[in-house]
């Protein structure tokens, strides 16, 4: 089945992804400013957060961004504690094991306050700011 779009249904995808290209420009520049973070270490922060730890090509491919970039953003948050190297395994030392330590979250809520209090995200249900 062919759907066509309508022009005016265009237009206002196209002036949804402007919407949302600066929103995301502004949540950039906030998480930047709090915090110090590329936008980049800062998914890759968020994204560690949600596992207990993870392989850097499991986060590439969940990122959405190439192993290099996640090689070339590890050392640095290592560098400032958000992020310790796991262990090696026998069965593969390709690549260690990335997890995020305390700072690393306390991060992450610094910036996640400055963005409820900076109107760019609603806070969780059922609490506060």
């Amino acid at each position: 089945m062919i759907r066509t779009v309508k022009p005016q249904t265009t237009w206002q995808l196209a002036r949804d992804l402007l919407d949302a290209t600066a929103h995301a420009k502004r949540v950039a520049r906030v998480i930047r400013l709090t915090t110090h973070l590329t936008m980049t270490e800062w998914l890759l922060l968020n994204r560690l957060a949600m596992s207990t730890e993870d392989r850097p090509g499991s986060l590439a491919k969940c990122l959405g961004v190439s192993a290099e970039m996640v090689s070339m953003t590890t050392p640095r948050l290592i560098g400032m504690g958000y992020i310790t190297k796991g262990t090696e395994t026998m069965a593969d030392l390709r690549g260690r094991c990335l997890r995020i330590t305390d700072e690393g979250r306390a991060v992450l809520e610094a910036a996640r306050i400055a963005l409820v209090e900076s109107d760019l995200v609603r806070p969780p249900s059922g609490s506060q700011a």
